[in-house]
């Protein structure tokens, strides 16, 4: 049998990663997500501000600099940074009248809880930062249970 060189290590651990990550997105609470708002799918939020995350977990994913968010008056929309897309579709136009929110203190310092009525399961850890960012481009519509 031949043997491999350390070139086909590599790629056969970067081939598992992207089929891992693939996996992540396909079939974890990213795409639970996705699921329970597709149907607003064809919103597009045109004039909302995206701000890129430092860190956001959902469920037991941690997604750290990869995710990108955008409000748009009374919509938020969940997304990737370019090139980090495969397996994880656009979370288009959840309202934010469908999101709970309240801070959580954890090991690492305050941070905040999302919970999403049509997904019931699903919760997400953002900042407090990310939050008041949301809070101040729904124009305060929306907040948080400080």
């Amino acid at each position: 049998m031949p043997e491999l060189s350390i070139l086909h290590y590599i790629v056969i651990l970067v081939v598992v990663f992207f089929v891992g990550y693939y996996c992540i997105g396909r079939f974890g609470q990213w795409h639970k997500l996705h699921t329970a708002y597709a149907e607003q799918k064809n919103s597009q939020l045109l004039n909302g501000t995206s701000f890129s995350l430092a860190a956001f977990r959902l469920g037991y994913i941690s997604y750290k600099s990869s995710v990108n968010m955008a409000v748009d008056g009374d919509c938020l929309r969940i997304f990737m940074q370019p090139g980090f897309g495969l397996g994880h579709p656009q979370i288009s136009a959840i309202p934010l009248a469908d999101i709970e929110a309240k801070t959580r203190q954890t090991a690492i310092g305050d941070l905040v809880e999302l919970r999403f009525a049509k997904a019931p399961g699903i919760r997400a850890l953002i900042s407090t930062d990310v939050a008041n960012k949301i809070v101040h481009q729904s124009r305060d519509t929306w907040w948080v249970n400080w």
